[in-house]
């Protein structure tokens, strides 16, 4: 038989986790796209490869300083127009439609709803772990509806540090929880799960686009209902 592990509390990653992050904001650099093309006549193949080296030339642990989201956003566009050779280029316009396509585009992965009833039925403490600028991120949980489901929000951009460097230990002590009845799901390896095993608690690595077990000791998961099959018990432990 095997022993059931007690989860006091669940701590989630947003972007990629809760929400397809990254479908949306394609969504809303097309509309960017679009608009400079309409005003200067720059090809959208030249806009995409050049804003992807915009943003492989930024890391995540640049969200550790604590700036606003417009301000990242804003030095982006900058970014772009210069390499572009755009120098006249309508910033403001370029975020406000951004943030219009954004908005519009987000949508919560289907298995969040439910998942976060079960938890709630089981007084199961929840918590979202994410990097980026702390006033982003808590927007997008906003639009999300997700906000009454969550007892706490850790941003690197808040306490000014990454998941590798520590963000995750940082909000298991927050929480004051015994890592050992903590339970942290993302869809990064480095950025999730391992820095959640580092700070004792149990990292569980959701993979969509699988379907299946991806063969390695980590466990992982292609729906976030696969939670209530596995060796977990939720509820509140005696400590």
């Amino acid at each position: 038989m095997v022993d059931r592990l007690t989860i006091n509390s669940v701590l989630f990653d947003l972007d990629g986790t809760l929400h397809d992050y990254r479908k949306a904001s394609a969504a809303a650099m097309d509309r960017v796209y679009a608009l400079i093309e309409q005003g200067t006549g720059c090809p959208r193949e030249e806009q995409v490869k050049v804003y992807n080296e915009v943003l492989r030339s930024r890391t995540a642990a640049a969200f550790v300083c604590g700036r606003r989201g417009v301000g990242y956003r804003r030095e982006r566009f900058t970014d772009l127009a210069e390499r572009l050779r755009l120098p006249s280029m309508d910033l403001s316009g370029l975020e406000s439609e951004y943030s219009r396509g954004l908005a519009e585009n987000l949508t919560l992965y289907s298995d969040v709803p439910p998942t976060l009833d079960r938890l709630r039925e089981s007084r199961v403490r929840v918590a979202i772990v994410s990097e980026g600028p702390h006033d982003a991120q808590i927007d997008t949980i906003s639009r999300l509806g997700i906000g009454p489901f969550v007892d706490h929000i850790f941003t690197s951009g808040e306490c000014k540090i990454s998941k590798p460097d520590g963000l995750y230990r940082l909000a298991i002590a927050a929480m004051k929880d015994d890592p050992q009845h903590v339970l942290v799901v993302g869809d990064s390896l480095d950025r999730d799960v391992i820095p959640a095993n580092k700070s004792g608690a149990c990292g569980v690595l959701i993979d969509r686009s699988s379907g299946t077990q991806n063969g390695s000791a980590t466990t992982t998961i292609f729906s976030l209902l696969q939670l209530f099959d596995g060796p977990y018990e939720f509820g509140i432990a005696s400590c």
